[in-house]
């Protein structure tokens, strides 16, 4: 009996196909003589679990294997499962697993804990096809017609598995101590001052089209002496078309003042040659100003109250939600305190930076939207490694916190990194090229994707260590075991 398993091929990776950097000769014969394996089904489209549906004939989620696992995971295919070697040495066969394993590599997962009594690793080289030559006798002398010989077909893998090692709850000390500065410089912004977008801070906002191409900071300084400050200038669609808000007068409620305003940014824009000599401030009205909309300073105020409640509800009901799924405290409260961290990150950089940089840092609902959603990605990278923590503690029982807990966050390390990196590029391309209106909104999430990736890993898993005291965490059942022993009893 021979079963041949081979993860990561496709059509193109044969050379009967047309590959040119992989040499299949034995799977070519098995083309000339006419053979095709053109339909199949799998578990799961990935190593792990394929492999481990195949050797139980369960779903790999039954047996504890879901998705690919990296070396030196801490778990495996248990040796309890009833794999195909157990079935065959029920007939007195002998059995031999030969290649990549992909099970576990610590030796209580390893083939000859599997019902295998012999084991050989293939070894994986660049760009090259590993044949190996595998025999499997019957201890009952059955005859195999032929040479009971197959060619083995190991193909080195498409990606690369990066282990990691760090020792984050070492390290949880100096994360606390960088979080204390972060704290601080929270609360201190609070003091330092924002910049208010008109929603919040209220205003009069301007869409107009000028008669040539302009960029929103040549025409921010050219208007800064009529409105006495900064004013928000946004391209909206053409080069030559903007949008501009000034909070200029706005609390005064003569009817005259939006006449006023109307005259400053008409006569600002006519010095700097946006709008030509011989246009009339009536035919600017008229034919310049695409739009117009005021922000009155009491309907602001009502925006303010509703942003705050909007963060304080979606707070709470993550904490809630965290403390449902856990039935722990603690991870309720290690997740609130590196979604606070997150936001305090982006409220100092938001509040000391805003002179700064070569654009407006304003607290406005695009901002809000940002904040908002930085929760939610910070959480699901949180709740990832929370998951990732309870697995191992059910699985690995007697191992201490803090290597349970390490190795959590290191086997999601290449997830959370690469998840990470994907949100940071695109933010990045929408930052330099989605124009003045999205560029707050993009700047913020960008700080939100760095200090949400961090505070996953440095705050919100290392501070579960100082909040459980009494061990509580580690009192974590498995179900799966439990649900196969009283089927056992059964």
């Amino acid at each position: 009996i021979i079963i041949i398993f081979a993860d990561d091929l496709g059509y193109g990776d044969l050379s009967c196909y047309g590959a040119l950097d992989i040499n299949t000769p034995n799977i070519d014969r098995l083309a000339s003589e006419g053979i095709r394996f053109t339909n199949f089904l799998s578990a799961q489209a990935v190593c792990s679990a394929s492999r481990a549906a195949i050797l139980t004939g369960c779903y790999p989620n039954r047996v504890g294997i879901s998705g690919a696992l990296f070396p030196a995971s801490a778990i495996g295919l248990a040796k309890e499962e009833m794999t195909i070697a157990d079935l065959l040495k029920q007939k007195k066969y002998t059995t031999g697993i030969f290649g990549k394993w992909h099970l576990g590599d610590s030796p209580e997962f390893l083939p000859l804990n599997q019902g295998f009594d012999e084991y050989l690793a293939g070894e994986e080289k660049k760009e090259e096809t590993k044949t190996i030559r595998l025999e499997l006798k019957s201890e009952d002398n059955y005859n195999f017609e032929g040479d009971s010989v197959c060619e083995f077909i190991h193909l080195k893998e498409k990606y690369l598995h990066i282990t990691f090692n760090f020792h984050f709850i070492e390290w949880r000390k100096k994360a606390y101590m960088i979080s204390l500065v972060v704290l601080i410089l929270g609360i201190a912004s609070i003091f330092n001052g924002f910049d208010y977008g008109v929603e919040f801070a209220g205003g009069r906002s301007y869409t107009v089209r000028m008669d040539k191409n302009a960029s929103t900071s040549a025409v921010r300084e050219l208007l800064k002496p009529s409105f006495e400050e900064f004013p928000i200038v946004k391209t909206i669609g053409n080069a030559n078309q903007v949008n501009i808000t000034t909070s200029y007068k706005i609390k005064e409620t003569a009817t005259t003042v939006e006449q006023e305003v109307q005259n400053k940014l008409y006569e600002g824009l006519k010095k700097g040659g946006f709008v030509n000599a011989n246009v009339t401030e009536e035919e600017f009205k008229s034919n310049y100003i695409m739009s117009s909309q005021t922000v009155l300073p009491t309907i602001s105020d009502d925006l303010k109250k509703g942003a705050l409640w909007a963060t304080f509800w979606s707070l709470l009901l993550i904490s809630i939600y965290i403390f449902i799924r856990f039935r722990k405290w603690q991870y309720a409260v290690g997740t609130i305190v590196a979604l606070l961290h997150d936001v305090f990150v982006t409220l100092a950089v938001f509040s000391f930076l805003r002179r700064v940089v070569p654009f407006a840092l304003e607290i406005d609902q695009h901002f809000i939207a940002a904040v908002l959603t930085v929760i939610g990605f910070s959480m699901n990278d949180t709740v990832i490694v929370f998951d990732r923590i309870r697995e191992y503690f059910r699985k690995k029982v007697g191992i201490s916190k803090t290597e349970v807990i390490n190795s959590a966050i290191n086997d999601t390390m290449s997830r959370t990194i690469m998840t990470s990196l994907t949100v940071f590029i695109t933010l990045l391309i929408l930052f330099i090229f989605g124009g003045e209106v999205t560029r707050g909104f993009s700047f913020a999430m960008m700080i939100g994707v760095i200090t949400g990736t961090y505070s996953s890993i440095f705050v919100a898993a290392p501070i579960l260590i100082d909040l459980d005291k009494s061990d509580k965490l580690t009192k974590e059942e498995d179900k799966e075991q439990r649900i196969k022993e009283l089927k056992e009893m059964a």
